[in-house]
């Protein structure tokens, strides 16, 4: 298909939904004690874009960040937050490729009339189209404030070094001989404190950011920071008749492993436990990635045993949720065990994939050889209901 991989995890992740899952516990078909129900395992694995996916001509997305006179980052981005924790995870990215703390940060709300282009917040690209353009305007505005800070550091330090010493700082100037032939190269802001590399590990030396943006601002040469990026990824538009061309940056891998109980007599399959395994390149925010990985589980579930639309001459006959199934916190009540494989990939933000979409790829599938196992019918269709358990058991009977 021409596609460039840059790290696969997908051996780490197979290893690791086996091992989670007892994988050579003898189980297939096994009675588990309640009255017509058998047990099995099952397995899926998975490939996905995790590094945008080119489906248009331009794949890119725009940022703007500015920066006031109390040190405040504003950030204005096209990619939509629609509670997949997109916003969050730009929060932290801009904070660490910046050197600023978190809640320095703010994300403005998506608006056309404000926000540069993107192409649309779909193909599990959010955080990793987001922190690519984050790194590359806080490489823009380091390297903007770090010039200015040659001709203004030294001034503030001095100042910061009499109020310190009092009238002494006038005649003792050995203090600041670190000052001295100084380069933009040689600064570092870190924690929205800037200083330069090697120099005294003294309060005196260090300036606070917002300090410094107010010092460049009421200047006779007045100036403020912003930036503005437009990271298009090196991607190729496929050839859609040939199926080929490296559509995405970087690729997501990762199996699930499962285990059901089928009832022989009703058909019914319950999901008893689950193993989730994906190569995220790097973890960025824990929390939100579980909260990605539970809600694609979850409608992997829906995919792979309940939701289906039915339809009589071009009419839906089960337009509302009453007769539309939706796994409900019910049917999710069973242990998911979750496993991040770190690839690092060189591609993606501080080694970051994009994930949204890979949890709900292989349910299905595993589901359905865990059936297999249990019971020793293959169901090829979705969803896998009931009734489409009992005919297959059926045809097996003489």
């Amino acid at each position: 298909m021409g596609l460039k991989i840059t790290t696969c995890g997908l051996r780490e992740c197979i290893d690791a939904a086996a091992d989670r899952l007892d994988w050579s516990a003898p189980r297939s078909g096994a009675k588990n004690g309640r009255r017509g129900r058998k047990r099995g395992v099952g397995m899926a694995s998975l490939i996905h874009v995790g590094g945008s996916g080119r489906i248009y001509r331009s794949d890119g997305s725009g940022l703007i960040v500015k920066l006031d006179d109390f040190g405040n980052v504003n950030v204005y981005y096209g990619g939509v937050e629609m509670g997949q924790g997109l916003h969050s995870a730009l929060t932290l990215m801009i904070a660490d490729g910046l050197g600023v703390r978190p809640e320095r940060v703010v994300i403005n709300p998506t608006d056309t009339g404000t926000c540069p282009w993107d192409v649309g917040t779909h193909a599990s690209r959010g955080a990793f189209m987001a922190g690519n353009a984050a790194l590359m305007a806080a490489g823009k505005i380091r390297a903007e404030i770090f010039e200015e800070c040659v001709g203004v550091f030294p001034d503030e330090v001095r100042k910061n070094l009499r109020r310190h010493l009092g009238e002494k700082a006038d005649h003792d100037q050995s203090a600041l001989a670190f000052l001295e032939g100084i380069t933009a190269e040689d600064f570092e802001l870190a924690d929205g404190v800037l200083s330069v590399r090697g120099g005294p590990d003294e309060p005196w030396a260090r300036v606070e950011l917002a300090r410094f943006l107010r010092a460049i601002h009421f200047r006779k040469e007045a100036k403020m920071i912003a930036a503005d990026v437009f990271f298009e990824p090196k991607t190729d538009l496929p050839d859609w008749e040939k199926g080929y061309g490296n559509m995405s940056m970087t690729y997501t891998f990762g199996a699930q492993s499962v285990e059901v109980d089928v009832d022989e007599e009703t058909g019914e399959v319950e999901v008893i436990r689950m193993v989730n395994a994906i190569d995220v390149g790097r973890v960025l925010n824990r929390q939100t990635l579980e909260g990605q990985m539970y809600g694609g589980i979850a409608q992997g579930i829906g995919y792979a045993l309940y939701e289906e639309v039915k339809t009589d001459k071009g009419r839906i006959t089960n337009p509302g949720f009453t007769d539309y199934k939706i796994p409900t916190v019910h049917e999710m009540a069973f242990p998911i065990d979750l496993v991040f494989v770190e690839t690092d990939d060189p591609a993606g933000p501080f080694g970051a994939k994009g994930v949204g979409e890979p949890a709900l790829v292989p349910t299905a599938p595993a589901i359905a050889n865990a059936v297999y196992d249990a019971v020793g019918v293959r169901i090829r269709d979705l969803p896998i209901t009931p009734e489409k358990v009992l005919a297959a058991l059926a045809r097996l009977s003489p």
